[in-house]
């Protein structure tokens, strides 16, 4: 089956007719058989087993198709990628970072190895990078690697800086415009919000407090 030459869906009129028509977040091109992502406003969201989202144009519809097991186990720390209109997550059930394009499609795998209990991430869309924090018993640490999960490059490790603790790093921010990435760190006494350049550099503290209450994220 051509599906009419439909490149999404293909809706059956009377006397044979046809007509395409697009699934939510899409347009129909002046070609009348091409769906193309518009430029809709939603909110992504995910909770166990599941990612979802809305239209706040339209909230009562789903914009992208439910992601859901096998595919999906424990997400977490959801990023959207406007310019390739990508949706990027961790999955701690299985220290994976995954991504699907909005409007459904194949799960794909960017990257598995090298980030044990990850808890943060940040996509750059500017240089389309992605910045994942890691906080497992062991280690702390920031690394960076481009959107196809190549080239992965730890940045800050509470191995390689002595001057100052990584302890458990609960999530992470970037600023590209301004070359900054921010992320909140637990120690045994406080726990603060600090920020560095991009390659790690020029690391400082932004804010500072007792332990409790905890700082669960930034953005």
């Amino acid at each position: 089956m051509n599906n009419g030459n439909c490149s999404h869906l293909c809706l059956i009129g009377m006397n044979g007719t046809y007509k395409c028509q697009c699934p939510h977040v899409m347009k129909l091109m002046s070609d009348n058989k091409t769906c193309q992502v518009a430029d809709s406003q939603f909110i992504i969201f995910s909770r166990p087993r599941e990612i979802r989202g809305v239209d706040l144009e339209h909230p009562y519809y789903h914009t992208i198709p439910t992601i859901s097991i096998p595919q999906v186990f424990s997400p977490n720390n959801l990023n959207f990628d406007a310019a390739n209109k990508k949706i990027y997550w961790t999955d701690q059930e299985y220290n994976e970072v995954k991504r699907s394009s909005i409007v459904g499609g194949q799960i794909q795998l960017v990257v598995d190895a090298g980030i044990s209990h990850p808890s943060g991430l940040a996509i750059d869309w500017i240089a389309q990078n992605m910045f994942i924090a890691v906080s497992s018993p062991t280690q702390s640490k920031i690394v960076v690697c481009n959107l196809e999960g190549e080239y992965q490059t730890t940045i800050l490790s509470n191995e390689s800086n002595d001057t100052s603790t990584l302890s458990k790093i609960s999530s992470i921010a970037v600023w590209p415009v301004k070359g900054k990435m921010f992320w909140s760190n637990v120690t045994k006494q406080v726990v603060t919000i600090e920020m560095a350049f991009m390659d790690g550099t020029k690391r400082e503290t932004v804010v500072s407090q007792k332990k409790y209450p905890a700082v669960t994220g930034v953005s």
